[in-house]
């Protein structure tokens, strides 16, 4: 017999990223990473335009993964690295920890990257376009 409320958690994706705190407002982070094909949702928080979240797509250890940039404060930026996978709730245990080792190793090299000024992309055949989503 399956826990309901275990499926649903291990089945949706936020529960699957993994997040860090970027100590530059949202545009800096995003100019400090020119090379990804950034899309801008259409709204943010409160519905405003100039909260509104940037994404990219990425592979992170063989899995197609979405990199997310939220302002946090007008300071700082919330980095959340997440994959893109339809049913992440099949998952082996062992799938799990591999992602969760690749996406931490992920975040820290684009946090340090950002903060560098330098975030390099994976090659273009490793990059997927992404569509903006529609406000909720």
């Amino acid at each position: 017999m399956h826990d309901d409320s275990l499926l649903c958690v291990l089945a949706d994706r936020s529960h699957l990223g993994v997040a860090r705190r970027v100590p530059l407002p949202l545009m800096a982070a995003v100019a400090a990473a020119p090379d990804y094909r950034w899309v801008r949702d259409e709204h943010g928080y409160l519905n405003r335009a100039d909260l509104a979240t940037v994404r990219a797509a990425t592979r992170i250890e063989n899995f197609d993964a979405e990199i997310e940039l939220t302002p946090w404060t007008e300071t700082s930026t919330e980095l959340v690295v997440r994959p893109t996978a339809r049913a992440p709730h099949r998952w082996s245990a062992r799938r799990r920890r591999r992602w969760y080792t690749g996406a931490h190793s992920a975040a820290d090299a684009l946090r340090a990257d950002l903060l560098a000024g330098r975030a390099d992309r994976p090659p273009d055949d490793a990059v997927a376009e992404h569509r903006p989503r529609k406000a909720g």
